[in-house]
């Protein structure tokens, strides 16, 4: 029981491990060449360490290479992935992204660094995105919270003028004798 734990524990904390056994793992399924496994080693490992999921990576990767992303552009690729996860991307949005501009650009038939240079933008615009909507989130709490504070303080300034029955001070017998 508790070896089975530790065991777990360490896989968990160990990206480099887990790392090695993903692109090994993914050179078998997909068929990545020696060089393309070690060219996404690193984003790998670092995903993993940002807590992304060891699943989601293999399948953004798998489809990236399934789709004729290979080589250099696989490399570029992962690392325009990492890149986003890191800045607070989930691996799926990520390797989603990427790999619609990657074959998209493909299509157009762009190839090596101007492929690379396409995703990265991709990722890049992505971002930026991302953080303009994140602002504007912002903006608008913080106006809601604005207009609150007004309220209270207009309610409050409203109540302070009431006498201690909450009339309007007109002497408590209230009616006309």
């Amino acid at each position: 029981g508790l070896s089975l734990f530790f065991s777990l524990g360490l896989y968990a904390q160990d990206p480099d491990k887990t790392a090695k056994k993903l692109s090994a793992q993914l050179q078998k399924e997909v068929g990545l060449t020696e060089s393309e496994r070690k060219s996404i080693d690193k984003p790998v490992r670092e995903m993993l360490r940002e807590g992304a999921g060891k699943e989601d990576i293999k399948n953004a990767v798998s489809g990236l290479a399934k789709g004729g992303i290979r080589g250099e552009e696989l490399k570029s690729s992962v690392h325009s992935m990492n890149e986003m996860v890191r800045k607070g991307s989930g691996v799926a949005e990520a390797g989603n992204i990427v790999s619609q501009a990657a074959h998209q650009a493909k299509s157009e038939g762009l190839k090596g660094k101007d492929l690379a240079s396409r995703v990265h933008e991709a990722a890049r615009k992505m971002q930026a995105e991302k953080r303009q909507k994140q602002e504007i989130k912002r903006e608008e709490k913080h106006k809601a919270q604005t207009e609150r504070r007004k309220e209270m303080r207009e309610h409050k300034s409203g109540m302070e003028h009431r006498g201690p029955e909450g009339g309007r001070g007109h002497g408590s017998a209230g009616g006309r004798r």
